[in-house]
């Protein structure tokens, strides 16, 4: 499987020949320069992952792409005459061969009051697992797991906890859009998870990854 991290939460995956494109949100600028994408997964309509200028020049340079996500986002994107492939509550599509399967349903809590969106994780042909913006749990093996470790809600014992629980071979940085510098603080976390036999990354923009 091939990852390559556009930045934040933005993240392109290919796995035998079919590739689809997360959250390309407003914490990074799509140019044209991504080809041959099958689907645009997005798990919600924050606008750090949501960002319909993107979205725009993504079908625009690939046509034939469809999106993927939940119902309130297709709602948002009603008017933009896209196809649209709602997958969620546990339901599965395929993609060209690719199996996506949406788990979970919520965001996590930011504060009393504060509404958050419907936002949905998705496993990738039983290997990659995006879990968005909440710690959602699932049963079932993961190779690659893909977690924000730094969010308004976020606290690192919780996300510790959950990384353990899951027990991917590799976890990838994400969400951290907003951190001008999170060196230091990757160490730490791969340090803490290296114990366990997990391989935190802190994945390079825009770098190819074979994973």
């Amino acid at each position: 499987m091939k990852i390559t991290k556009l930045g934040h939460s933005c993240f392109l995956v290919e796995d035998n020949n079919v590739k689809v494109l997360f959250d390309p949100g407003d914490y990074v600028i799509i140019e044209n320069s991504i080809r041959n994408l099958q689907a645009i997964i997005i798990t919600h309509s924050h606008s750090d992952h949501f960002d319909l200028g993107n979205i725009r020049t993504l079908v625009k340079d690939n046509p034939e792409c469809k999106i993927i996500t939940n119902t309130q986002v297709s709602d948002l994107l009603k008017n933009e005459n896209y196809k649209i492939d709602v997958v969620e509550n546990e339901k599965s599509t395929d993609l060209r061969g690719m199996e996506i399967e949406a788990i979970g349903n919520e965001h996590m809590a930011i504060y009393s009051g504060v509404v958050t969106p419907q936002c949905t994780g998705y496993y990738i042909n039983k290997k990659l697992f995006n879990t968005a913006d909440n710690f959602n749990k699932l049963d079932r093996d993961v190779e690659i797991l893909i977690a924000p470790f730094t969010a308004p809600w976020f606290k690192l014992s919780e996300y510790l906890d959950y990384v353990k629980a899951i027990k991917p071979k590799k976890v990838l940085a994400a969400h951290d859009g907003n951190m001008k510098d999170a060196t230091g603080f990757c160490k730490k976390i791969a340090a803490i998870l290296m114990d366990s036999g997990i391989e935190f990354i802190n994945m390079d923009l825009n770098k190819d990854y074979e994973l």
